[in-house]
């Protein structure tokens, strides 16, 4: 077969055996529905998801693969329809074809271009529809998320919620769903709102098990509450996620439970893991008040690992039903200079264990205690960067309540010219003998070691 007759082979047989160029005026205005070509064809074509309804498919063909959601060639490209009956309520994964058939997506692996999602930054065009639709779709089938590269803007959140489970259904080992999201896939708010992704409905009958939210980058742009959401859950892990942009009074990533008090049941979630997040809550900006990086409420024995937290007010913050028995490693909290000083580094209650964490100035106080037998092992205070008028305002550790610390093989420095002030405050009835260290740790550039009495500039709103 010479040149030419191969070209004319390979352009007849894409047209005849698999219908992939038959379709390409399936868009346009025609006296009838246009139909598939050859009843024994492939349903291989070139029709976008848009096109179903006024297109009329063979009843011979039974799978439709598209090649595109708004039109030919975009990212819906490679959606899978499988003809089905009758919807009792249709979803927006289904679809009526043109001859009165209905189709459903089958696709194993979904993302949000399947459902109408388009990238980039377009003033009015509104992502949540199709990012609802794609969580909705992989709760239902169990088909697995991604969260695929590109960037998105929304209008109110993305609710993500696992399978409803029976009330009688207290299995703890029930695996959970996975959220994942590509390192390039940006999602931003253009109102105000809850937050950008919410794990859960706070319901008993949703509560997420086991459950995995991974990467992506949420753009709270001073506007979401929140950028990642768990609201009630066992043993989920949100991590290697990039949160910034955080409004005042917000957070970037929050685990809690919000269920009531019903029926006596235990309404705290547990076992909260945040890992190896990045949360830049104002970049380079003053700092809203009252920022929180990583945030507790209503959730007991938490995990933080490798977490780097900056531009806010607080790095890790904890309710007093929250702040107990918490795990929290090699975490780093740091403000630029034109952040202003953060208010404290972390802000929890009692019977904590901190190990390995840093924290940089500008800061008024590195950790806050409200309950006893927390633990400091290995950290690491540098301070400098802040304006000579706050200077001595920086202590190392504040105890207020019951607030307890042991402080063992740590370590402050400071500057000839900025210097930490004090290395423990006191707050009202706290006895001196709550905080303890022994000989390992090491200060330069700290003076006054003595205890004293700094006022905090602010308090933690969840601690009021």
């Amino acid at each position: 077969m010479d040149d030419t007759d191969r070209r004319s082979f390979l352009r007849n047989a894409s047209g005849g055996v698999f219908g992939l160029a038959a379709l390409a005026g399936a868009g346009s205005a025609h006296a009838a529905p246009p139909v598939l070509p050859d009843a024994t064809a492939s349903g291989l074509c070139r029709l976008a998801r848009i096109e179903i309804p006024t297109t009329a498919i063979p009843r011979e063909i039974s799978v439709l693969m598209l090649a595109g959601y708004h039109a030919p060639g975009d990212r819906g490209a490679g959606a899978i329809y499988a003809a089905t009956e009758r919807p009792q309520k249709p979803e927006p994964w289904h679809v009526q074809s043109a001859d009165g058939r209905f189709w459903r997506l089958v696709n194993p692996l979904a993302h949000q271009y399947l459902f109408g999602a388009q990238d980039g930054w377009e003033p009015g065009r509104d992502d949540q529809p199709a990012w609802q639709a794609l969580c909705d779709y992989c709760s239902q089938t169990h088909a697995a998320f991604y969260g695929a590269p590109g960037r998105f803007q929304i209008s109110k959140p993305i609710v993500a919620s696992p399978r409803e489970i029976p009330d009688t259904d207290r299995n703890p080992y029930r695996r959970g769903p996975t959220w994942e999201f590509d390192a390039g896939c940006t999602i931003r708010a253009t109102a105000r709102m809850d937050a950008l992704f919410q794990l859960g409905d706070g319901s008993w009958q949703r509560i997420v098990r086991n459950g995995l939210v991974s990467g992506g980058l949420f753009d709270q742009n001073f506007l979401a509450e929140r950028g990642i959401w768990v609201t009630f859950a066992n043993r989920v892990v949100v991590k290697d996620a990039e949160v910034i942009n955080i409004p005042r009074d917000g957070a970037g990533i929050e685990i809690g439970s919000t269920l009531p008090n019903e029926d006596k049941r235990s309404v705290s979630g547990f076992e909260g893991f945040v890992f190896e997040n990045r949360i830049w809550g104002s970049g380079v900006l003053p700092l809203p008040g009252g920022s929180v990086g990583i945030r507790y409420t209503n959730n007991g024995d938490n995990h933080a690992r490798d977490n780097i937290v900056m531009g806010v007010s607080y790095g890790i913050a904890a309710d007093n039903a929250s702040g107990w028995d918490g795990k929290y490693f090699h975490n780093h909290m740091w403000n630029y200079p034109e952040n202003g000083p953060m208010e404290a580094a972390t802000v929890l209650y009692g019977d904590n264990f901190l190990c390995g964490n840093q924290v940089d100035g500008p800061f008024l106080t590195a950790h806050r205690f409200l309950g006893p037998r927390n633990n400091v092992v290995g950290g690491r205070f540098n301070y400098g960067q802040m304006s000579a008028d706050r200077d001595n305002l920086a202590v190392l550790f504040r105890l207020e309540e019951s607030g307890e610390v042991t402080v063992t093989n740590s370590g402050a420095k400071g500057q000839a010219n900025r210097r930490i002030a004090a290395e423990v405050t006191f707050g009202k009835d706290v006895p001196p003998g709550a905080f303890r260290k022994d000989g390992s740790n090491h200060y330069v550039d700290v003076v006054d070691l003595a205890p004293v009495n700094i006022p905090a500039a602010s308090d933690y709103r969840a601690l009021r």
